[in-house]
């Protein structure tokens, strides 16, 4: 029990007289540096192989690698403006913390720094030239880039107020691409259009003017299965 505690296994009481079990696992490497996972739940076994993958990984390669970001959206829970105020980090970028160091370049950088691993863009928009060009050295020296496009982010609450009339809110446009690169690198992206499946789509109550007018098929957002994907 000592020796779970040490390593900050979680334990579960067995009885009512305040006994304790612990059901989880420590790893440690030969550096001595250790990971655990402190419970296994039953309720997410169908994550325990990427859960057991992720401790192993993280104990044979202590450096992590760097993930440089650049993102228009307030994914890390920065403020998104001033009249929705502060938002929370996205739960994508919690989960790519735990393997990653993730290394916020802001909206416009001027360089990629040399220690960045891969570059992940999320839905950038009106990049200037210098930041383009920061990117498109980035790859040409080999850089790795990951790339959210979107032709209508429904995440991108950006809100701008016009001036001749303070009393009223407009939306900006949703759209994001990397302009000149997407044809440099060989790549379209067709515009105002996005990709839906009918047979995939995801069941949702609909609310229309605040009231619900029942459940309908969003074909926006897909739940994939298993016959979805090919296993070749």
């Amino acid at each position: 029990e000592t020796e779970a505690m040490h390593y900050r296994l979680q334990g579960g009481p067995v009885d009512t007289t305040g006994s304790l079990a612990y059901f989880g696992l420590a790893g440690v490497n030969a550096a001595g540096k250790w990971r655990a996972l402190p419970y296994f739940q039953p309720e997410q076994e169908e994550s325990l192989e990427y859960e057991l993958s992720g401790l192993i990984a993280g104990l044979a390669n202590p450096q992590r690698p760097v993930v440089g970001m650049i993102s228009s959206l307030p994914i890390d829970g920065s403020e998104a403006n001033v009249y929705l105020g502060k938002t929370q980090e996205w739960f994508i970028l919690t989960q790519i913390k735990r393997s990653f160091d993730v290394q916020d370049l802001g909206n416009a950088p001027g360089s990629i720094p040399e220690n960045v691993d891969v570059l992940m863009i999320v839905h950038p928009k009106q990049l200037d030239e210098k930041t383009l060009f920061a990117i498109d050295q980035y790859v040409l020296g080999g850089g790795r880039v990951l790339a959210f496009l979107d032709p209508f982010a429904e995440s991108d609450m950006e809100i701008e107020k016009p001036a001749e009339d303070e009393q009223e809110y407009v939306t900006s446009a949703r759209s994001s691409d990397l302009g000149p690169l997407m044809q440099a690198w060989g790549m379209e992206q067709v515009p105002y259009m996005v990709a839906a499946d009918r047979q995939a789509a995801t069941r949702i109550k609909s609310t229309i003017g605040g009231q619900e007018k029942g459940v309908v098929d969003y074909v926006a957002w897909l739940t994939l299965r298993e016959e979805n994907f090919s296993r070749e």
